[in-house]
């Protein structure tokens, strides 16, 4: 089953966060991740690491890596997704991703080269220390052209890991594509209908376990399990309900991070042996509450006309 009529649009914002809209059947309400930005939350970390990666000296550039962990996403998650559903079509998403790492052309990077965007890539993940260790693997004044090439290079090499980092994760909880009800299925749910307010989205994964429980999964290759992820969950389960007419039994969040090679299955309850609750402390129900909240109060923050 799927929703019909779904289109998308962004809206960039100079003054808060960039707006994702979906729209169904001319109702149009915010993404998920976009009603998540409208938190207030303490930034003081990122802004740490915005500091510690300043594109200064031998210093790594933060727009950098947002650039690569973007496009990482992106591409990682369609290539893992396609071992459930070999049907999984390649989209706009997956188009623009290879677009934009192969012919730089993302505003963020535009004024940089392909070598300066490796070099953010290797300092990040331990793979040299500074220039100097950058330039005895990869000679300085190649062409551009070089450098673009080891770059997808390296983000191909780090999609594939993604991608069978996720399918070993799978393997050990028995889940094959004969478990999958849907993967990557557009969401679309009307929370308040009075005032219009709501949310929509595409959730990664929707699967039936080995006792018949529903599991909605989200696939990341974060660091850790944070708190945005666990109400993304949340907001996913009671929007599949909705769509799908079931009761959505856990939550999991699947985390391969490449560049420590961590690989876990976060859930709130321990399904399995192969499961953990590390970082998740509330139910399904109390982060169903905590993002309602943030839906019915989202207008408050963002004009989005």
């Amino acid at each position: 089953m799927s929703l019909t009529n779904i289109d998308r649009r962004s809206i960039e914002r100079a003054d808060t966060f960039d707006v994702r809209l979906y729209d169904y059947d001319g109702i149009e309400m915010p993404s998920v991740t976009t009603v998540l930005s409208s938190r207030d939350e303490d930034k003081s970390n990122l802004h740490d690491w915005q500091s510690r990666n300043d594109g200064v000296g031998d210093n790594a550039n933060h727009t950098h890596l947002f650039w690569y962990s973007r496009h990482l996403g992106t591409l990682g998650h369609w290539h893992a997704l396609r071992q459930l559903d070999d049907t999984l079509a390649w989209t706009d998403d997956e188009s623009q991703s290879a677009t934009e790492v192969w012919e730089q052309t993302a505003d963020e990077v535009v004024d940089a080269s392909s070598r300066e965007i490796l070099y953010s890539v290797l300092k990040a993940q331990n793979a040299v220390q500074t220039w100097g260790d950058f330039y005895s693997t990869y000679p300085p004044y190649k062409s551009c052209d070089y450098y673009t090439e080891k770059l997808y290079e390296r983000l191909r090499s780090d999609v594939y890991w993604f991608r069978d980092a996720q399918q070993s994760l799978w393997d050990t909880i028995g889940l094959t594509p004969d478990d999958v009800i849907a993967v990557e299925q557009y969401l679309h749910l009307v929370v308040d209908e009075a005032k219009q307010r709501g949310y929509g989205g595409q959730v990664d994964l929707v699967y039936e376990d080995n006792n018949g429980e529903i599991v909605v999964a989200d696939l990341k290759s974060s660091s850790g399990c944070y708190d945005k992820h666990q109400l993304q969950g949340a907001a996913y389960g009671h929007a599949i309900e909705d769509v799908f007419g079931v009761e959505v039994d856990r939550l999991e969040v699947h985390r391969t991070h490449p560049k420590s090679g961590e690989t876990a299955i976060h859930s709130h309850i321990e399904a399995t042996p192969h499961h953990t609750t590390e970082w998740w402390d509330e139910g399904y129900d109390e982060l169903y509450t905590q993002f309602e909240e943030l839906v019915l109060n989202f207008d408050e923050h963002i004009d989005i006309e």
